[in-house]
């Protein structure tokens, strides 16, 4: 019997049946391909093997950027050196088995374990964000003084070494007489803080700097023109944590359960409360900045396009994306994820493309981790799928038992 060639090859296709796998001229699809790669002139190669890089006891969370890479082992965040088998601890004594999320920002990696919320600072690992004010001060109005008459109203906040400021505390309001004097007692003192004193003018609305003290208290005896600098932090508080962090146009994103919340704009650690968040029907599974908006999942995936503040809620596709399978591709202004129905890729402006619902039934799943792999002249997407589900949706004439790893070349 002579042999007879087959190929060029397709990809794997397991929506045909067995014996109809052929296209003809085109070349033919297989059925199942274990530990290959496919070229993209349709031959198959033999993948790559590994070796052991770094040892570890129960690593999870591994996570690479622009600049750095970071894995938890046990309670443990270890940054990974350039060289690839060199790390350094970041910070000891985490919740064990908590995910931690990451992400770059344009000032330093943020990331999130669904309990708090944290910044890398060198080499180590700090709360981002100021916790407010636990008091309000006490006010207290005498005569004598030379104060305009009216309805002053006085709120206090943190200001760090470096600038940054937390919330401030919720006004508390005193009326005072004509001539008369106001005393703030009770200012909150935090060991590394300055305490920063807010003061409206008379029956203003707007509160000014009147004081950046570590006193308890302050007596205003003359006229307040308002001339400090406006409290911009009102009624603000810390970033929530969550389950997945993002950032996108000065802004940090971080879905926690069913709500998205989002930063102030170019102040990552402060969050309003009563407007910033969008909720969805069902808990988050993704979030995944691509260059002018943002690709979500809930009980669907949407696109939100442009400003958060202004933006519409897109459906893009009727199904969801599989919790921690997102990533931007290396030098494209795209994304991809891992899907209810196989791997996506969505671009800048909205628009997304299944690569393998037309030809591979794929497996739903509760969770996954993805990569992005370029080697040897081919670029991958590479899942590894946490509680996958047998597809009804495959041909039935075949069924392949082992599963090593999916893959989708972009």
């Amino acid at each position: 019997m002579n042999p007879t060639p087959i190929g060029p090859f397709l990809g794997e296709n397991n929506r045909l049946p067995d014996y109809k796998l052929g296209a003809g001229d085109a070349g033919a699809f297989v059925r199942s391909a274990v530990n290959v790669d496919l070229t993209d002139v349709g031959t198959f190669q033999r993948r790559s093997g590994a070796s052991l890089a770094i040892p570890g006891v129960d690593c999870h969370s591994l996570w690479s950027g622009l600049a750095s890479s970071f894995y938890v082992d046990a309670d443990v965040l270890h940054r990974i050196e350039l060289d690839g088998e060199t790390t350094t601890v970041i910070a000891a004594g985490l919740p064990v088995a908590r995910r931690m999320a990451f992400t770059d920002t344009p000032v330093q990696v943020c990331c999130t374990n669904g309990l708090d919320i944290f910044r890398v600072a060198g080499n180590a690992l700090v709360q981002l964000g100021i916790e407010p004010p636990h008091m309000q001060p006490s006010l207290a109005v005498s005569t004598g003084g030379g104060m305009y008459a009216g309805t002053y109203q006085v709120a206090v906040s943190f200001l760090a070494l470096d600038g940054e400021e937390s919330g401030a505390s919720f006004p508390v309001v005193a009326t005072v007489p004509e001539n008369g004097i106001l005393t703030i007692s009770d200012i909150e003192q935090r060991v590394g803080f300055e305490t920063c004193v807010y003061l409206s003018t008379a029956n203003g609305t707007d509160l000014y700097r009147y004081a950046r003290t570590g006193l308890t208290e302050l007596v205003v005896p003359v006229p307040f023109l308002g001339d400090g600098v406006l409290c911009r932090t009102l009624y603000r508080t810390r970033m929530p944590p969550g389950q997945i962090i993002a950032c996108l146009n000065g802004r940090l994103f971080v879905a926690a359960g069913n709500a998205l919340y989002y930063s102030e704009p170019y102040a990552l650690g402060l969050h309003n409360p009563a407007q910033g968040y969008i909720p969805f029907a069902e808990n988050i599974t993704m979030v995944e900045p691509c260059q002018n908006g943002l690709y979500v999942s809930a009980d669907q995936t949407y696109w939100i396009d442009g400003s958060v503040l202004t933006a519409d809620l897109n459906p893009v596709l009727p199904y969801r994306a599989v919790f921690g399978t997102s990533g931007p591709v290396p030098n494209k202004n795209e994304c991809f994820w891992y899907s209810e129905r196989g791997v996506v890729v969505g671009d800048q402006d909205g628009k997304v493309k299944n690569l393998q619902e037309a030809t591979v039934a794929t497996s739903a799943a509760v969770a996954g981790a993805s990569m992005f792999h370029e080697h040897n002249g081919l670029k991958q997407m590479v899942a590894s799928l946490f509680g996958p589900q047998q597809t009804v949706t495959a041909a039935s004439s075949f069924m392949d038992a082992e599963v090593i790893r999916k893959e989708t070349s972009l």
